[in-house]
């Protein structure tokens, strides 16, 4: 519950740190607590998770769609992602671990590299206007159609469109955890609708990009130099590609996975 206060009211390169980099430091923790310390008791381990990983879906999803605050939104979309993972984690009572661990592993890269593009973003148009509230973004695609074009790719990965690599990590995660039990079939399905929920605030970001007229603080031009659009365009080209062809992530995380669990 702390999270979006956080994000809005902390400094946006912070926000990120917390989004990706803590989040993904928390996630590996987890699995590996998972993997050997509570190995032995992984059913009540498992029935916490699914607890906090339905929690997360409902809450951050439904209460993302009414948010006005760029950053709070990020949160909110934040604890939505962080029941995917719960689930993940949760799946390792099946018969073979190292598969949602996989998963897990995989979706993990895939937020974290859409998540800071989108902050990239996000800093830059509030470095160059001061700017957070999403109907400030009206007509972002007239005064800056590299970083419309940048947020929208991110987004569309984070909802988890397909071609991007968003839909292909949460499609692997989704079947790993389908396969763990039969009470997973009906966790997957929360999962899917929570991710078609999250396509309706990510979309309403867009359509404030390309649709809505801007007001006063529109007419501020917002420039970005020649090395960060070789990082972004590097970031956009990991996120789609990665969506046409996961492959090689599915092998390293595969590897990873199995790991744990020697």
């Amino acid at each position: 519950m702390w999270t979006p206060d956080v994000y809005e009211g902390g400094p946006i390169p912070i926000s990120a740190y917390l989004a990706a980099a803590s989040k993904a430091a928390a996630l590996a923790m987890m699995m590996r607590l998972a993997a050997s310390v509570f190995s032995n008791v992984l059913e009540v381990w498992s029935i916490i998770m699914i607890l906090l990983a339905v929690a997360s879906l409902v809450l951050g999803n439904l209460v993302a769609i009414r948010q006005t605050n760029i950053k709070r939104l990020m949160a909110y979309s934040s604890i939505g992602q962080v029941g995917f993972f719960l689930l993940g984690i949760a799946a390792f009572v099946s018969n073979n671990p190292s598969e949602p661990a996989a998963g897990l592993l995989i979706h993990a890269v895939s937020y974290g590299v859409a998540t800071l593009t989108a902050f990239m973003a996000i800093l830059i148009v509030y470095n160059q206007t001061g700017v957070e509230e999403i109907k400030d973004y009206a007509g972002l695609s007239k005064r800056n159609p590299f970083i419309a074009l940048v947020l929208t790719v991110s987004f569309f990965s984070l909802a988890g469109f397909p071609f991007f690599v968003g839909f292909a990590s949460k499609f692997y995660l989704f079947t790993t955890i389908s396969v763990a039990g039969n009470h997973f079939l009906g966790l997957v399905g929360l999962a899917i609708l929570a991710s078609i929920i999250s396509m309706y605030y990510y979309l309403k970001v867009i359509k404030t990009m390309y649709v809505d007229e801007p007001n006063e603080s529109g007419s501020i031009p917002i420039m970005i130099n020649i090395p960060m659009r070789v990082v972004f365009i590097s970031l956009a080209l990991l996120i789609g590609l990665g969506g046409l062809y996961v492959l090689p992530l599915a092998r390293a995380a595969e590897v990873a996975a199995r790991s744990l669990f020697v």
